[in-house]
């Protein structure tokens, strides 16, 4: 079950880079060329995005990390402002717990 709730929130979380701009997956390819990103273990190491975003965006990437953030958090219900403003892996991180706690809600 581990594994597949992990798969089923990488895909939310890729949706959610999808959605915050129009070429990202342009921007993933060249992310996993350029780096050592692997788009379908994201979620394991978040912070590898983080350092490609940062190192092809700079400052620019905080807008984009809490556009993914955003649109994530709203896939799953949360509120993002209720969160305060996080560091992006650590914002993925408490996604994935809260996405992985209400799965066992619904599950029992």
């Amino acid at each position: 079950m581990g594994m597949e709730k992990r798969r089923e929130f990488t895909k939310l979380l890729l949706e959610s880079i999808n959605e915050a701009f129009s070429f990202s997956r342009v921007l993933l390819h060249f992310l996993e060329i350029s780096s050592s990103l692997d788009i379908n273990k994201i979620m394991e190491d978040p912070d590898k995005l983080t350092t490609g975003l940062r190192s092809l965006f700079e400052e620019g990437a905080e807008v984009i990390e809490r556009r993914i953030i955003e649109n994530l958090y709203s896939k799953l219900g949360i509120n993002p402002i209720s969160h305060g403003r996080q560091d992006f892996s650590e914002a993925i991180k408490k996604a994935y717990k809260r996405y992985v706690e209400a799965s066992n809600i619904k599950g029992q």
